[in-house]
């Protein structure tokens, strides 16, 4: 495992440590420790032996090209910019075949068109995450499963909005908060830092059966305490 400070940080009584989950990457597959808990989650708590369509909102990354290898119907995207469509496919991007643009609030795809969706840390980039669920509940068959994973703050009852879009752009309510982003040099912006309410959210957007599963064990390579894998399932007619 390959461990840098890039995202290092202070914690409680002014110790410094590395971001866990951004890093103790792995030298053979390049997961990082939270791309590696998402795989986890899928293999031991998931039944895929139904999953016959995926979509994965990432299609640059080590964790794309692993699950590829899970999925062989994987569908992934990027978010590209708002001068995009969604479903716009780019040829030839900065040195890449295909890259296929989505907005997760807008999705491309038809009704009940994917048994899984899977995002990692994207929610916090999309200023109506709300939306975003509603949008992944539709594209999602009867009884079809949303994991993913998010910054998560397990401290926070009701989820911190940093900024908001209004009339005239972005309006910050707190500092900007900048995280990395594989298709953009610039990071990408952190609207909100979510707390527990999202697994109401999520209700609320139609999915059934949410919850946080948290992963910690060093002896498998999952680092970074607290770290919780979300799911929600879309319910199954009666």
């Amino acid at each position: 495992m390959r461990i840098d400070w890039s995202f290092g940080g202070t914690g409680g009584g002014s110790s410094i440590h590395p971001a866990w989950t951004e890093t103790c990457t792995c030298g053979e597959c390049g997961l990082n420790s939270r791309m590696r808990a998402v795989v986890d989650f899928l293999k031991e708590r998931v039944d895929l032996r139904g999953t016959k369509r995926a979509y994965v909102a990432e299609q640059t990354t080590p964790s794309y090209r692993m699950l590829g290898t899970m999925f062989p119907n994987l569908v992934g995207s990027e978010y590209l910019g708002p001068e995009h469509n969604s479903g716009d496919v780019l040829m030839h991007w900065r040195r890449l075949h295909r890259v296929r643009h989505e907005d997760l609030t807008a999705l491309s795809f038809s009704d009940c068109e994917f048994d899984l969706a899977i995002t990692q840390d994207v929610f916090e980039h999309v200023p109506d995450y709300r939306k975003a669920f509603v949008e992944l509940h539709r594209v999602l068959t009867p009884g079809g499963r949303l994991v993913f994973s998010i910054p998560f703050f397990y401290d926070l009852e009701q989820t911190r909005i940093r900024a908001s879009l209004g009339s005239e752009g972005v309006i910050h309510h707190l500092p900007p908060e900048i995280h990395g982003n594989p298709v953009s040099k610039e990071g990408s912006l952190c609207y909100q830092n979510f707390g527990w309410d999202i697994l109401n959210d999520l209700r609320q957007a139609g999915f059934a059966d949410a919850f946080a599963a948290m992963y910690w064990g060093p002896w498998q390579g999952h680092l970074g305490f607290p770290f919780f894998v979300f799911s929600a399932q879309r319910g199954k007619p009666d």
